[in-house]
């Protein structure tokens, strides 16, 4: 199947996929939960810093500042990496990851009853994909590979965290269980 852009996980787009892909992309709840089901998960940091956005985080996290708060993390089973993070912040949402450390984003995003889930898009990077190259190599050795992805905008509906935004990308690294037959 050819999505080489992100679609809407919707009715039509889920019966085209294969079970196993399916069943970790469109994971509604934390995938950090579904993750320790399969074994001692690991979160390593791999930056948290001010970095220019792509344009299609920009128009989709609707901010005009040039730099975001941006967290890149990954997230092992048993030693081995499954996915590659990246979470996009705005400003206002600036608070929520702040003492966050090596916790999981999903221990807010599920805990939180004023965060909500706006979409989930899904889509096959290649090896041109801007988000695959922040990838390091270690983790993604053969970046001639097409590697699923989702992306989920959450907001907040808290009159306190008026305009919180955070875009949420999930890259599913080759030894997730996602590519096994």
């Amino acid at each position: 199947m050819n999505i080489d852009n992100w679609q809407n996980a919707d009715n039509e787009l889920v019966g085209k996929l294969n079970y196993k892909v399916a069943e970790w992309l469109l994971e509604y709840g934390s995938l950090t939960e579904k993750l320790k089901r399969n074994g001692l998960i690991e979160i390593e940091v791999l930056n948290q810093e001010l970095t220019d956005l792509t344009k299609s985080e920009k128009k989709l996290i609707e901010s005009s500042d040039k730099q975001l708060i941006t967290r890149e993390v990954v997230l092992s089973v048993e030693g081995r990496p499954w996915v590659f993070a990246r979470t996009v912040l705005n400003q206002a949402s600036e608070g929520l990851i702040q003492s966050l450390g090596n916790k999981p984003l999903g221990s807010i995003l599920f805990s939180d009853q004023n965060l909500q889930r706006q979409f989930l898009k899904i889509r096959k990077l290649n090896k041109q994909s801007n988000l695959l190259q922040r990838i390091p190599d270690n983790l993604a050795d053969s970046k001639n590979e097409k590697l699923w992805a989702r992306r989920s905008l959450w907001e907040s509906k808290a009159k306190s965290n008026d305009n919180a935004r955070m875009l949420v990308t999930e890259v599913f690294l080759p030894d997730s269980p996602l590519y096994q037959k």
